[in-house]
């Protein structure tokens, strides 16, 4: 199984490893150890309670070993686990699915982002882009900036910060170089004021603020067509909407956009594209990159793919999470199938009887399932809280986040009591139906 399961387990949690490893020495030792301290913990402590036994009570068969409430946590213990699992999934799922569909204040599908690399004079090349780009009837604008969006194939992240004083205080805000049309391109709504025009040459003078920037400036009124105190007094010509340009673990802090070649050199261009054939048109932007700057050696991807390369990690631990939750499941099962079959073959003479008596079929089942059910429901009720713990301090790392609510609790509790009763209904069935002269002849 091991084998079978290792290429998937490798390209999950992103491992080289191989199956020859189990075989080292070292490893083999690792397992024996475990092999013999687990066959000691299950089988040594019934072994022991058998040895502790009167000798004359076991032959006049008064034997009486009581395992019940040491058998009952066990099963507890099991399902608690399997229900906090399943808790986890529900939430990871329901955060990653809000994380891929949240409004990010721009747009992410069909733009490419061409990380532009070294070697290569940036401006020049850009404008270059930008003549063969507007040239083709599939695309609907090009610009660029120094940070890229997301996580691209070079697998980057960068951010700038500048401070600066203003009115007689200390201000920081996040900084980006971009080019024209960069609003344009990626779909950034514009609050007030303008966007970069080319018409306009002091504009190389001039920044573009965030709607946060603007509140700690004053207010839209009150810094629109202001300067502020940084490198060559850039005038606020424009006001944009707050936009992720980081991801969903942190707010959308102050930012602040400038068209100064000065500054920073531009390091990826977008290229907002209008197709039904994402690969295909890629590919026509990566020949035209390509042709232009034949250095180019990191590939070029879309923001939409970007944006959810930010959060690998997570998709990789919701894949943990639901492995573990089904092998979990799974072993519940298992012990909760050898519980049933033990406890009904202990009460095979009393469910003839209360045949013989009158109980109906379902009046047996109703009995004999009672037991297990509360077992779950113990469960249920002990891995509640201690799920919502677990998940209320794994979301606090998103400034984003869906909310605890109710459902994940109820359903995931459902689900188990569900695979409970499924896993006992079969020998619970049998058990009731079964001729009561069977188990009653030989009294």
């Amino acid at each position: 199984m091991a084998w079978l399961i290792l290429p998937e387990y490798n390209a999950m949690m992103n491992y080289t490893l191989r199956i020859q490893q189990l075989f080292r020495l070292a490893d083999i030792l690792y397992f024996a150890i475990a092999f013999g301290l687990m066959t000691l913990i299950a089988g040594g402590y019934p072994a022991w309670r058998i040895a502790r036994t009167s000798i004359i009570q076991t032959l006049k068969g008064n034997t009486d070993i009581k395992t019940g409430g040491l058998r009952n946590s066990l099963t507890v213990l099991q399902f608690t686990v399997a229900t906090v699992l399943i808790i986890s999934t529900i939430v990871i799922s329901s955060q990653l699915h809000y994380i891929a569909n949240r409004p990010l204040g721009f747009d992410k599908s069909e733009v490419i982002s061409i990380p532009i690399g070294t070697g290569v004079d940036p401006e020049a090349v850009l404008q270059q882009m930008r003549v063969e780009l507007e040239a083709q009837p599939w695309v609907q604008g090009v610009s660029a900036s120094d940070i890229n969006i997301g996580r691209g194939r070079d697998g980057s992240i960068s951010a700038s910060r500048f401070g600066f004083e203003f009115q007689g205080r200390q201000v920081y805000t996040n900084f980006m170089r971009v080019d024209y049309d960069y609003l344009k391109t990626l779909g950034i709504k514009l609050v007030a004021g303008r966007d970069f025009d080319r018409v306009f040459t002091t504009d190389t003078a001039a920044v573009l603020i965030n709607q946060q920037m603007a509140a700690l400036l004053g207010g839209a009124d009150n810094i629109l067509g202001k300067t502020v105190a940084m490198d060559g007094d850039p005038r606020v010509i424009g006001i944009i909407d707050d936009f992720n340009f980081q991801d969903l673990r942190r707010q959308v802090g102050p930012l602040m956009l400038s068209i100064n070649p000065t500054i920073f050199p531009v390091e990826y261009i977008f290229v907002r594209v209008q197709t039904d054939h994402l690969r295909e048109t890629l590919n026509k932007v990566e020949h035209i990159w390509k042709r232009i700057n034949p250095k180019a050696g990191i590939p070029a991807s879309y923001l939409e793919e970007n944006t959810q390369n930010m959060y690998k990690s997570e998709q990789r631990f919701a894949q943990i999470v639901i492995g573990g939750a089904v092998v979990a499941i799974a072993i519940s099962c298992l012990g909760l199938f050898g519980l049933a079959l033990l406890m009904i073959n202990g009460r095979i003479k009393e469910i003839g009887i209360r045949k013989v008596l009158g109980s109906s079929v379902v009046n047996i089942v109703v009995l004999l399932a009672r037991d297990f059910f509360k077992l779950t429901v113990i469960a249920c009720l002990i891995a509640t809280p201690l799920a919502w713990w677990m998940m209320d301090n794994w979301l606090r790392s998103f400034a984003y986040r869906v909310p605890l609510a109710w459902w994940m609790f109820l359903g995931a509790g459902v689900l188990c009591i569900a695979i409970a009763m499924s896993t006992i209904a079969w020998q619970t069935w049998r058990a009731a139906r079964a001729n009561p002269v069977n188990s009653l002849r030989d009294e």
